[in-house]
């Protein structure tokens, strides 16, 4: 009898496990790639540090690779192999990736996946990078068309009223995002740091581990540049930057790069690609001036004047922040 009942009450531990392993992860990404050797890395992470953080990495065997999470809301993530990247929604359920070759990873084919993650890859075939405003009108149910408003939210041609607007627009049936409650917040109550306004009075630790403060850079011009070792738009930017910095310097302009890794990964950048501006980095992911800023992820800057006030916060844009500068140095 006494056998019997631990059998059973083993039997039962065991059923229960299996059925917590299994609730535990909601999401499996699955991918196979050809001509990739063995034990090669692949990164998997979060493509913004306002909705909840991931970062992990697994290995290729036999040409497969897989990812397990637990996801509470679709997110947009990179997915990165030897230096190139894919980006993609991915959504709770399964979700089944094939690429043909590792120069091809981003025209990675989606087999098999949530309606949320095919919306999201083929509007990125089909349409422009830039807002649409036209494709939120006539697809205000989905969820890409949140998507859409969110990553656009600080677009310097999305006026609040424009926010509004168009965010009342959107189906509530997303309200338990973290997309939506941004927009929500941000078309209700907030004031961010746009043209005209003093910018936030930050205090940021450099590569030698020493305090930087906005007022350290008075009667200087500055483009602060929220930017990651990781970020492929910050890289393509670096050979624009350094003209900007060789023509104007002299003349009152500087740059500080806010790096939102480790202080090792500024170390690396700097001796990479040559840096020879300002370079500090967050020591903490959910650090205030990214909460006060609504921060919305890599690359995101501003211009600065010599007194602290914000000239443009679109100045990631390379051909707005050059002819901000021709204006200002003429």
């Amino acid at each position: 009898m006494k056998k019997t009942v631990f059998t059973t009450i083993w039997f039962l531990i065991i059923s229960i496990s299996f059925k917590l392993y299994a609730q535990h992860f909601n999401t499996h990404l699955i991918g196979t790639i050809n001509d990739v050797k063995d034990s090669t890395v692949v990164r998997l992470r979060s493509g913004s540090i306002d909705v909840e953080y991931y970062q992990k990495t697994a290995l290729i065997i036999n040409g497969k690779y897989k990812f397990e999470l637990n996801l509470k809301e679709p997110i947009m993530f990179f997915l990165e192999i030897n230096g190139k990247s894919k980006h993609f929604l991915l959504d709770k359920g399964i979700t089944v990736l094939q690429t043909n070759n590792l120069n091809e990873l981003n025209k990675t084919k989606i087999l098999k996946g949530s309606k949320n993650t095919f919306d999201y890859d083929n509007f990125y075939k089909t349409k422009d990078i830039a807002l649409n405003f036209k494709y939120i009108e006539e697809n205000a149910n989905k969820f890409m068309a949140l998507y859409l408003l969110w990553r656009h939210r600080y677009n310097y041609n999305l006026t609040k009223e424009k926010l509004k607007k168009y965010f009342s627009m959107i189906s509530n049936q997303w309200a338990y995002t973290t997309y939506y409650k941004d927009l929500k917040y941000i078309s209700g109550n907030y004031k961010y740091y746009s043209a005209g306004n003093l910018f936030y009075n930050f205090e940021f630790t450099n590569q030698n581990n020493q305090i930087i403060r906005l007022s350290d850079f008075k009667g200087k011009y500055l483009l602060i540049y929220f930017t990651s070792r990781y970020c492929s738009p910050c890289v393509h930017s670096i050979p624009f930057h350094k003209a900007f910095f060789k023509k104007y310097h002299t003349k009152g302009f500087e740059i500080l790069y806010v790096y939102l890794d480790k202080q090792k990964d500024v170390l690396y950048s700097k001796e990479k690609y040559k840096l020879n501006w300002n370079l500090s980095y967050l020591k903490e992911k959910n650090s205030k001036i990214l909460k006060v800023l609504r921060f919305q992820g890599t690359p995101q800057a501003w211009l600065i004047d010599k007194k602290g006030i914000v000239i443009t916060d679109y100045a990631t844009n390379i051909h707005n922040l050059k002819d901000k500068l021709q204006k200002i140095f003429k």
